[in-house]
Formats: structure tokens, C-alpha cells, sequence
């Protein structure tokens, strides 16, 4: 693909939030156009979510354009969708906390509350399985509740599935929290611009100045397209060393597509991100921002899916070229 070049605008901010529930495990890592090339920034914690938004577009400047990438799912199964009769996500997304969806942010704390209005569950561990979830919702199989974009090539664990709010890898809570305090304002406030990939279109539609465009976005598959695992041994991002040793690799890329790095980015890069509770939430929110850049520098070419079952109801992982 050619250095983006006349209506195909590449975004003047890029940043990639990794997306804890908890406010101390949301950090963002940014990159911002300067002359012709980015500039990308140590992470840092998001903080209040009612304005991030409006502060990422006045950090884009006048008429900048922003993308946003997320690491929690934005879409509905489509199996689900169809059992609640809904043929597009984003235009039941401002209903979700609102008449029959009134309890529809609310995890289900009990088997029994589980339904197709209120589809999170468990609120918290202890006597609780993916079956009561399967039972509440109507389901056979956890499986008809992953989206398409979940079921990734063999060598990357699969994205974890929706609605089933337990173990390490849950992102329910998160997406919940991000619908519901960013998203869904965010798309609802006019004065914002805010559109969603790829609901709302092809990405070289969507670039244009003065709008925010959101994405979601699956760290654990850029570690794979981006080749920073050493094959010999398993790779964990909780051990500092395993973090450092994908230093080398990322400086090489930030090469390659000709961007360049902070200092001091450089620096927390080749220490691991440290060894402090969060350094795996900053290393989450820089691979997936790495991720994000090579299709806005000319290296690699954005896939777009077409089924419409994905564009108008499932959504699709930014960079992931399987349909």
C-alpha cells in the first residue's frame, strides 16, 4: 500500500487504550502526525472517562482527525443478535440501559437473572459455570456466542468471548464499561464526530477532519503479525523479560515505517515497562498501538470485511485479515 496520499487522510492522533474495568489498569499509548511522520508517546493512565474523548481530539489539534483503538470487543454474536432481533450494533447500542434494556450494564449476579436483555454474567465468582450462562440465554454451545473475528488462526489464543465475565482473559466488564461511559456518549454527542469501524464504514471513508474514529483493537494477535515471540520458548507479557526482549523488534519496526519514538518510551521499552503492577497494562496499550501504525505508514494494507453480518452487526479486530 502507497503512503496514504489527496482524500485518503491519514489520522493526525492514533492511540491504543488497553481497557481494564478498574480505572488503574486503563492506560493509552499515543502517536501524533508531525510533518510526515508519527511521533509516539510514553503510555499513560486514560483518566476520566467523561471527557477522554473531547481531549483526544483537542490533543489531535483543529481538524485533526483521531483514531482510537480499543482492546474489549465492540459487536454483538451474531447468533445473539438474531435472537433479539437486531440486524445492526450500532443502532441498539444507545438503547442498551434503557427501557427493556434497563439492566443491560448490570451483571447478572444470579443464574436466574440472566436473560437476553441482561446477557453479562457472573457479577462475581463461586458456584457459577459458562452452562447457567448458556441456560439464561437460550444456547447450546459457548461457542455460538464468539463472534467471527474470535475465532483467530491456531498459533494466537483465541479473543475471549463476550458475555462469560470470569477468568484472566474476561473482557465483558470492559467492553460494558467502555460501551456505556465512552462509546455510547461518544457516538451520541454530535459535536464529537464520533463513528465506529467498521459499522460505519470502510476506514478510507471514515478519515476525514475533525472526526474521532473508534476501533477495536487484540494486542495478543499483534504479537504474532508484528513476529516479536521468540518461537523457542513461551512467551508470557507478565514477565518483565519476555516484555524487554520485544524492544529490539519494535525499534526495528518504528524503523521501517519511519516513525519515531520518545526517549523515554525507548527506554521503558527495553526495561520490560518495569516491574510495577501496571507495566503489563502500558506493554498491552503500546503493542496495540504498534499494531495500529504500519497500515497509516505504507507497509501493510487494512483489511476490510464486507460480510455484513460483521459490518453491521459483529464488528471486526483492527488488522486481523480472517473472515
Amino acid at each position: 500500500m502507497s503512503p496514504p496520499t489527496g482524500a485518503y487522510i491519514r489520522p493526525t492522533l492514533i492511540a491504543n487504550a488497553d481497557w481494564g474495568s478498574q480505572p488503574a489498569k486503563r492506560w493509552m499509548a499515543w502517536a501524533k502526525l508531525s510533518g510526515n511522520s508519527y511521533q509516539v508517546e510514553p503510555p499513560e493512565k486514560v483518566g476520566n472517562l467523561e471527557n477522554y474523548l473531547r481531549r483526544m481530539k483537542l490533543a489531535a489539534g483543529s481538524g485533526g482527525c483521531v483514531l482510537l483503538g480499543f482492546d474489549f470487543p465492540i459487536g454483538l454474536p451474531v447468533a445473539y443478535a438474531q435472537q433479539i432481533g437486531v440486524a445492526n450494533f450500532i443502532d441498539v447500542m444507545p438503547q442498551f440501559g434503557h427501557g427493556k434494556w434497563q439492566d443491560f450494564y448490570h451483571v447478572a449476579e444470579t443464574a436466574d437473572q440472566v436473560s437476553i436483555h441482561r446477557p453479562f454474567y457472573p457479577h462475581r465468582p463461586g458456584s457459577t459455570s459458562r452452562q447457567q450462562l448458556l441456560d439464561g440465554l437460550g444456547f447450546q454451545s459457548i461457542d455460538a456466542l464468539r463472534r467471527m473475528c474470535e475465532k483467530s488462526p491456531p498459533q494466537v489464543r483465541p479473543a475471549a468471548q463476550l458475555f462469560w465475565t470470569l477468568s484472566a482473559q474476561q473482557v465483558g466488564k470492559s467492553a460494558l464499561n467502555g460501551w456505556e461511559k465512552v462509546i455510547t456518549p461518544g457516538f451520541n454527542n454530535t459535536s464529537l464526530e464520533t463513528v465506529i469501524w467498521p459499522f460505519s464504514g470502510q476506514m478510507s471513508e471514515l478519515i476525514h477532519p475533525g472526526r474521532i474514529i473508534i476501533a477495536e483493537t487484540y494486542p495478543a494477535q499483534y504479537l504474532h503479525q508484528l513476529n516479536l515471540i521468540n518461537s523457542t520458548r513461551r512467551f508470557s507479557k507478565r514477565r518483565q523479560d519476555d516484555r524487554a526482549e520485544t524492544a529490539t523488534r519494535l525499534m526495528s519496526i518504528a524503523k521501517e515505517i519511519s516513525i519515531k519514538v520518545h526517549p523515554k518510551l525507548v527506554a521503558q521499552m527495553r526495561n520490560g515497562f518495569g516491574s510495577g503492577k501496571y507495566a503489563e497494562d502500558q506493554f498491552d496499550a503500546v503493542l496495540g498501538l504498534f499494531g495500529t501504525l504500519p497500515y497509516f505508514t505504507g507497509i501493510e494494507e487494512l483489511y476490510e470485511p464486507s460480510n455484513p453480518k460483521i459490518t453491521q452487526v459483529e464488528g471486526w479486530i483492527f488488522g486481523l485479515a480472517l473472515e
